[in-house]
């Protein structure tokens, strides 16, 4: 997927500007050009590029000033790593800036479903859209391309409120071994994690394993314990703050603690400020909590801060469904399609407020495109029996009013979409029933008791022995005694206590001339339903019968 087709893009646009005095285009020409030629300059090592780089950026933004590290693109992952933890340690070592570090940005991302490579170049709307997402005042990028004994080091930070991108200079790079070493690096080395832990970033680097574990308790106590290093500083200018207080609301909110997350979440506003991030997270909570005012409160103020991410109006859609608004959450549901068609989570919540609508054969329509883009993702499961469920529920309206023909359209549909769904089958197997299709029935039933689990299991295994007896009559009736039979016997090995079963098989057995086997069968049909006077008629009659047999005999 492109880096940017997830934004809202307006097409090609020409900007004009009335020319200004010329002392004001020095003055910009000054501020923001290349502070030095790449071309004229002396190669250097990486090292010190990252750490030029790092003093050019202190000195151009304010004190307190928040830094978001989006990408630095290179022939290798451990290269680019290695570039982004060098300038984030470069930017914290001034204590001037508040720094959010790529990795806290890839965790805001994965929880919000955002999909971005970061490789290549970002655009600016990109910049601007992370920027605003992590409540930063600065988005940094960069690249270092080259290769052999060249190499072009150039870096360039944007300002989130004017949306202006500014280049911080091209720098020659002279090869040495590190660089080699990390550019052939193939994947990233896993991290070590402290066992005992004494600093705050032993803590905090032990709070995220624990969190990749799922070991949300432990997080839990490791980022708390982060957080009580920085209580005599000015927590606002340390990145692992506003971290360590967003990811325990994300480990409050795996555990189900609500109204923890909520707290952990706004605390996260207060040291970063205005966090898409926080406010999106925030408002998940909320809607949990079913507070669907202040979840739309929050969800409203990300969708003014990031308009071009489908994530907002994702999560409103669901707020909208959970309130029954359908049409709204449609409406949203679509246009977070638009945003990015290739979001498989958009297209789920599409589904569902199809669903929702009523509009089944859209909602499967946009099922089928969820899992064409993610099929390994779990909640695709969930939505399948959702879908199933609706198609099942429908065809048994229809067979209700007698309509058995569409209920069977609906079932093949169920099918179609889970070709392992016990009940669509049991169910499909009930409208061949009714349309007198009695092979197709037991066939179809027999699937869905191979299938069925727990009390489902125990339902359609009654519905097949029923099936059975059916057709042990139908097939007695048409003299096939034998085919009877068989079927009267799987009944009661499915159903041991169905009185129907033997005297079924009674009356094969007598019709085959196996009075003894009749009787047996019969005496029990009458022992499992004594008020039934049909069984208790056909018991004497065929008992006398075998009596008078035995008479003649002798």
């Amino acid at each position: 997927m492109e880096l940017t087709s997830w934004l809202f893009r307006a097409g090609d646009r020409k900007f004009f500007m009335r020319k200004k005095p010329f002392i004001i285009a020095i003055i910009i020409t000054l501020f923001f050009s290349t502070p030095f030629s790449a071309a004229a300059q002396t190669a250097i090592n990486l090292d010190a590029a990252i750490q030029n780089t790092a003093q050019d950026i202190e000195r151009r933004l304010p004190q307190g000033a928040s830094i978001v590290l989006v990408n630095f693109d290179s022939a290798s992952a451990a290269l680019s790593d290695y570039i982004i933890e060098e300038l984030t340690v470069g930017l914290m070592d001034s204590g001037n800036l508040v720094v959010i570090d790529h990795n806290t940005l890839n965790r805001v991302l994965v929880d919000m479903e955002i999909n971005l490579q970061f490789s290549g170049y970002v655009s600016d709307e990109t910049m601007v859209s992370l920027g605003r997402l992590m409540g930063a005042n600065y988005a940094l990028s960069g690249s270092l391309s080259g290769s052999g004994d060249s190499f072009r080091f150039e870096a360039f930070l944007t300002e989130v409120r004017t949306q202006r991108r500014q280049s911080l200079g091209a720098r020659n790079i002279q090869s040495n071994e590190r660089l080699i070493a990390l550019m052939n690096q193939r994947g990233r080395p896993e991290p070590e994690i402290p066992v005992n832990p004494l600093t705050a970033d032993e803590f905090y680097q032990r709070g995220f394993a624990y969190m990749d574990r799922g070991e949300y308790a432990r997080a839990i106590a490791d980022f708390t314990e982060l957080l009580r290093f920085d209580n005599n500083r000015n927590i606002s200018q340390d990145y692992r703050i506003f971290t360590a207080i967003y990811m325990r609301g994300l480990a409050n909110s795996n555990l189900g603690n609500h109204e923890e997350a909520i707290a952990d979440y706004s605390r996260s506003v207060d040291v970063i400020g205005e966090s898409a991030a926080a406010f999106t997270a925030r408002s998940i909570q909320y809607s949990l909590i079913r507070d669907f005012d202040r979840a739309m409160m929050d969800i409203n103020r990300v969708m003014e801060l990031t308009p071009n991410l489908p994530t907002p109006y994702i999560l409103r859609c669901s707020i909208y469904t959970r309130k029954g608004e359908y049409d709204k959450a449609l409406e949203d549901a679509l246009y977070a399609v638009w945003l990015d068609p290739e979001h498989a989570n958009g297209h789920r919540v599409l589904s569902i407020a199809y669903l929702a609508k009523g509009e089944l054969e859209k909602a499967e329509e946009s099922y089928r495109i969820a899992i064409h883009l993610a099929p390994n993702d779990r909640e695709n499961r969930e939505l399948m029996e959702l879908i199933v469920d609706f198609y099942i529920e429908r065809a048994i309206a229809s067979s209700n009013r007698g309509n058995h023909n569409a209920a069977l359209a609906d079932y093949n549909r169920a099918i179609g979409i889970d070709p392992n769904s016990a009940g669509a089958y049991a169910n499909r197997g009930i409208a061949y029933f009714n349309l007198g299709e009695l092979n197709r029935a037991v066939e179809d039933m027999e699937r869905a008791v191979n299938l069925a689990s727990g009390n489902t299991h125990m339902t359609v295994r009654n519905l097949l022995a029923a099936l059975y007896i059916e057709r042990a009559i139908a097939s007695g009736s048409r003299g096939n005694h034998n085919a009877a039979l068989m079927d009267s016997s799987r009944a009661i090995a499915l159903d041991p206590n169905r009185a129907g079963a033997y005297a079924n098989r009674g009356m094969a057995y007598f019709n085959l001339g196996e009075l003894d086997r009749a009787v047996a069968d019969l005496e029990r049909a009458v022992t499992l339903a004594p008020d039934n006077a049909q069984v208790r008629s056909s018991f004497d009659r065929v008992r006398h019968m075998r009596d008078l047999e035995a008479a003649w005999g002798n």
